[in-house]
């Protein structure tokens, strides 16, 4: 799984936050191949973060997640002071090239991803509705 279409970056946004979560700046990078991709990956970024990945959000078919990295001054300031910011990357889901799961799994195979709470789950082309088990178990279901 990358974070690319047919061959192009999938739209996606950096952010860099202050400690105090206001917005440093940002960097917004759209899919050239949809026009209307930078307006489905815009969903403003709030606070209050954590580094790691949040859970999966979806904008119409558009799936995505918040990677979240704090950014120390040094090792001993992250220690005793916290985080001098955060840097935050809203990445979209998809398969490159199209098709690849298929011939990883066989083309008869359904591969979904989702939240283990429950909301939002994706086949990497579309939102997708969670299987009828109970996904906050560890372990095989059928």
């Amino acid at each position: 799984m990358q974070c690319r279409a047919e061959g192009r970056a999938a739209p996606r946004r950096i952010e860099l936050w202050s400690a105090a979560e206001s917005r440093v700046f940002e960097i917004p990078v759209s899919d050239t191949s949809h026009s209307v991709a930078t307006a489905r990956v815009r969903p403003e970024i709030r606070g209050p973060f954590v580094a790691g990945a949040s859970p999966l959000h979806a904008l119409d078919d558009l799936v995505y997640t918040d990677l979240v990295v704090e950014t120390p001054a040094d090792t001993a300031t992250l220690q005793r002071a916290g985080p001098l910011g955060y840097l935050v990357v809203r990445a979209t889901y998809s398969v490159n090239p199209p098709g690849a799961i298929g011939h990883l799994v066989g083309q008869d195979a359904v591969v979904e991803i989702g939240n283990r709470s429950g909301g939002v789950w994706t086949d990497f082309s579309k939102v997708v509705r969670p299987p009828p088990v109970d996904v906050t178990c560890t372990g095989t279901a059928e």
